[in-house]
């Protein structure tokens, strides 16, 4: 049972850090269908889980991913990267996408949830109660994320931005626990230790040094909460503006959504960087390293980079290295099941030479960002060999047993901060394989953004 705390304090999120965890989540592929998907499993029923009609998906998005700066038209925030571009505003009519007749058979929803009748709903004759099926969260990992674990603390500091945390400090373990209770899968519920560790990765390093809270909250609406002492009330209104996303507002929101998600670059043909990564394939380098200080957009280009070398976004993956970032995590890994056993299974790098190697006519991009924060040597292990122009569609044996190619139409780019310490130590033989391009900062741009804030000469 929830344990009640009458005397616990109250806080509330730094908008850092919920800026912080907006550019974490942007950097993560998913489809479209994701944020109804997690309204679904917010709305957990006993073992089941189910929710009736439109009204839920629509308060979901209304309390958790609505801003009060964002045009009436475009109310929400998708966080998540999809078809190449990162956070987005949605339309405001969600009926479009969740409707029952919206739902087609060959769409990875339809995979993930099964349509009740409910007549007497009180929503027309039509209303129908939505129920995720038996092993959701695998279908929702393979087809919805591609692979992709959802940066478990990264989403609470986004849906926790305007709440109030009622705990006597704000911990990363603290939001994790909070973040488990709002969707119901803590451990205390069956299977939800399995949906967690299915769906969600502890994203902590990303946070370490950083203060979570902006201080205590000023008359909390807590009273004596039970875990996870996050209140529903908003008790504040972060912005887009203060999160980071005013370039949002900026945009023609008149466009329909479809022209925002054409598998088109948004860098011309005959951008200077594009030609330097087409020379270096050319000069046969495995890939690439967009190197240069922060700020100068290379994680954009890199994204933009894929798509142009690919013509099409779903063959363009993306992994984030950290510190804590191994082997286990990027090849092959044993990972533990509710049963008490340990399963092995392939990890991004070898989910992307698996799918490159049944598509041979296409090309395939994987793009590392912050390639330099982890120990590439030991992340890649014995297929850094084999990343090699020279060396690719050899079959190798993995530490596992497994047997891998890289296949040849694969190419990597990382993005590398020029800043950072350690960056000037990377291995000789990444180096060999990689061709670093400098990506400095633009005056022009630094010009025109001063310019447009008022600031002029």
């Amino acid at each position: 049972m929830a344990q009640r705390n009458s005397s616990t304090e109250a806080y509330i999120l730094d908008p850092a850090v919920v800026r912080r965890g907006i550019q974490i989540l942007a950097n993560r592929r998913s489809h479209e269908h994701l944020p109804g998907y997690l309204a679904l499993l917010r709305r957990r029923v006993d073992s089941k889980y189910a929710f009736m009609g439109m009204r839920d998906i629509e308060e979901f998005h209304t309390d958790y991913l609505g801003f009060p700066d964002a045009p009436s038209d475009r109310p929400y925030l998708r966080p998540f990267l999809s078809r190449g571009k990162g956070a987005r505003l949605l339309n405001r009519n969600l009926q479009g996408s969740y409707a029952p007749s919206s739902i087609r058979p060959d769409k990875p929803f339809s995979r993930i949830v099964a349509l009740e009748p409910m007549p007497t709903a009180g929503e027309g004759a039509n209303a129908v109660k939505y129920v995720l099926v038996n092993s959701h969260a695998h279908h929702v990992l393979e087809e919805m994320l591609v692979g992709h674990k959802i940066p478990a603390l990264s989403l609470a500091v986004l849906l926790f931005r305007d709440r109030c945390l009622c705990m006597s400090k704000v911990t990363t373990a603290g939001l994790l626990a909070a973040l488990r209770e709002f969707f119901r899968i803590d451990s205390e519920v069956a299977g939800g230790d399995e949906i967690f560790s299915t769906l969600f990765e502890d994203d902590a390093a990303f946070y370490e040094g950083q203060e979570l809270s902006a201080g205590r909250a000023t008359d909390p609406p807590c009273g004596n909460m039970p875990r996870p002492m996050v209140s529903e009330e908003r008790t504040r209104n972060l912005t887009l503006v203060d999160v980071g996303l005013g370039h949002l507002l900026e945009h023609d929101h008149s466009k329909p959504a479809g022209e925002l998600l054409e598998d088109t670059s948004e860098i011309e043909p005959a951008d200077p960087i594009l030609a330097q990564v087409k020379e270096a394939r050319k000069l046969g380098f495995a890939g690439v390293i967009l190197s240069g200080p922060p700020g100068t957009g290379k994680s954009w280009y890199a994204q933009q980079l894929g798509v142009a070398l690919t013509g099409q976004w779903r063959n363009v993956r993306s992994v984030q290295f950290h510190p804590s970032y191994q082997y286990e995590d990027f090849v092959f890994g044993y990972m533990p099941t509710d049963d008490g056993r340990f399963e092995l299974r392939e990890k991004e790098f070898a989910r992307v030479c698996r799918d490159a190697a049944a598509n041979r006519e296409a090309a395939y991009v994987l793009i590392i960002d912050e390639i330099s924060r982890s120990d590439v040597v030991r992340v890649f292990g014995e297929a850094l060999t084999y990343i090699a122009t020279d060396k690719r569609d050899q079959q190798f044996t993995l530490a596992c047993g497994r047997e891998l190619a890289v296949p040849g139409n694969l190419f990597i780019i990382g993005t590398m901060n020029s800043w950072d310490k350690g960056v000037d130590e990377l291995d000789v033989a990444l180096e060999r394989r990689f061709a670093e391009i400098a990506v400095p900062p633009d005056p022009q741009v630094l010009q025109r953004l001063l310019e447009e804030k008022g600031c002029r000469q």
